[in-house]
């Protein structure tokens, strides 16, 4: 894997650029609403969040802009978007963030009041994956509009996108997801002058992570990021075109770009013949094909 050093001066120039952050209230989020508008770029807010909204909001003053929003309500979501273009005139960068935390119920026998076994809470899906996904649809619609090269997309995914999580079932089947879909929209990106990548980081100081989870962390030996060096990883992939189809791990503020590397050895790990297979098959659009 390759390990890498980000500073700030690694960025691209974000100065006057427009972004959109969902679920950039509190956490990561906040955190690149945060380094974005230190480097000059305006933000749109979009999230839950009406109090913590309006605090980030007054607090960054100038060229920021919070639309309340549910990732999960395409109505809300597609306004969103359309009313940061009426305002602004441009989309720039998408960080498609947005997320829950998952408490690890959904293969136990829960009953409703009438003793009949209930359906698992799907809102981590919902949320984490089909929210993330509706977002991208958004943010390449818009991007087709600018018809400027700088533009990026940042999709937030996990050490659990990578990695077995048993005790996070659904979390790491929409995570899983998210990887999923970045290696498909990165195909599209240089066609819309973009670039397209994910950061998957570990255990972040944030909401979502509170002080007994980063103490149990802690306890086993495992760091946890600041939440700004998590920011600072969006930023790289979606400020350098260079970087399109990158995933970036952060653990312990550390970053390992994952992509190429498994990329460059999946004949080793997924054998030579089914890799041929696997990317010859890759190139057929089944959606193109005539029906018989």
């Amino acid at each position: 894997m390759t390990a890498l050093s980000i500073k700030e001066s690694d960025l691209g120039d974000i100065n006057g650029k427009v972004a959109l952050v969902t679920g950039g209230a509190s956490g990561i989020g906040k955190a690149i609403v945060e380094l974005l508008h230190k480097l000059g770029s305006t933000v749109v807010v979009c999230d839950r969040k009406d109090t913590d909204s309006q605090v980030l909001e007054r607090q960054l003053g100038a060229k920021s802009k919070f639309i309340k929003c549910d990732v999960t309500d395409w109505k809300e979501l597609s306004a969103a978007f359309a009313q940061a273009k009426q305002i602004y005139g441009k989309i720039d960068l998408v960080f498609a963030n947005a997320g829950v935390p998952e408490d690890n119920t959904v293969f136990e026998d829960l009953l409703d009041d009438d003793g009949v076994l209930s359906p698992p809470n799907m809102a981590v899906i919902d949320i984490n994956l089909k929210g993330l996904i509706t977002t991208t649809k958004l943010a390449l619609h818009y991007f087709k509009k600018n018809n400027l090269p700088g533009g990026g997309l940042v999709m937030t995914g996990s050490t659990s996108s990578y990695n077995e999580r048993p005790n996070l079932p659904l979390y790491s089947a929409a995570k899983h997801g998210v990887i999923g879909l970045m290696r498909a929209v990165r195909h599209i990106g240089p066609a819309l002058n973009i670039n397209v990548g994910c950061i998957a980081p570990g255990g972040t100081e944030s909401n979502m992570f509170p002080t007994e989870a980063a103490e149990a962390f802690r306890a086993k030996g495992i760091p946890v990021n600041k939440a700004y060096s998590v920011a600072l990883a969006a930023l790289f992939l979606a400020s350098n075109p260079e970087n399109n189809g990158k995933s970036l791990t952060i653990i312990g503020d550390k970053y390992t770009e994952i992509e190429g590397p498994l990329s460059q050895l999946q004949p080793q790990w997924y054998g030579e013949y089914n890799t041929e297979m696997a990317r010859n098959a890759a190139s057929v659009r089944l959606d193109k094909l005539s029906k018989q």
